[in-house]
């Protein structure tokens, strides 16, 4: 079914692999900041998906934060405001993680929070990073090689995105699900020192 992309709209970005039998993935949210229409919106996110896992995109930074442990790596895009509609899946080429050696636990993650302009609790959010190297980290704190990987991702996060082969602008926002026409830019990321451990609910997914 073919549909338009407009101004405004929230597009999520699904980071999606498996770490010893759990699915594990990473969010983040997208706002069309131009142009005004753009008819066909399918063949705009799949133009941003190329873009997603070019060689310095998300995907191949999220693979470059894990270990060869992390297989089946999926990417998933959907727009979900002002409608919304099926997700696109794409395979994006990475087989696993890039780092050698073994990964923490899937319920152990790093951690880099994102900020919106306005200092309230719906311009505040975390993104957790699956798949941590156990090289990485040391009584629970992640080292330097960590905070390297980590910070490009994190940089990489607060980015507008213009993809080749679309006009579309893609623009990181901090998704408000009850007022999508507020949602505020990604202004600020930092990524905190200590490694989280997540409390899984549903039996197979991790992070």
């Amino acid at each position: 079914m073919a549909y338009p992309l407009n101004l405004n709209d929230i597009v999520s970005v699904t980071l999606e692999a498996r770490l010893y039998g759990q699915q594990v993935m990473s969010v983040l949210h997208y706002e069309v900041i131009g142009p005004l229409t753009t008819e066909d919106g399918a063949a705009a996110l799949d133009a941003f998906a190329v873009a997603i896992n070019a060689v310095d995109g998300l995907q191949r930074l999220w693979a470059q934060c894990q270990t060869l442990n992390s297989e089946v790596m999926l990417l998933h895009l959907q727009k979900v405001a002002s409608n919304r509609f099926a997700r696109r899946t794409y395979a994006g080429g990475l087989a696993q993680g890039s780092v050698a050696g073994q990964s923490m636990p899937a319920n152990v993650a790093a951690a880099i929070t994102k900020r919106g302009e306005t200092a309230n609790r719906h311009n505040v959010g975390t993104i957790h990073m699956p798949g941590v190297p156990a090289s990485w980290v040391t009584n629970g704190l992640l080292n330097e090689d960590a905070v390297e990987a980590y910070g490009l991702f994190a940089l990489e996060m607060k980015s507008e995105q213009a993809p080749a082969g679309t006009d579309v602008i893609f623009s990181p926002v901090m998704f408000n699900r009850a007022a999508p026409l507020t949602s505020q830019t990604v202004v600020d990321t930092a990524l905190k020192i200590p490694t989280r451990v997540m409390r899984r609910r549903t039996v197979g997914l991790g992070t």
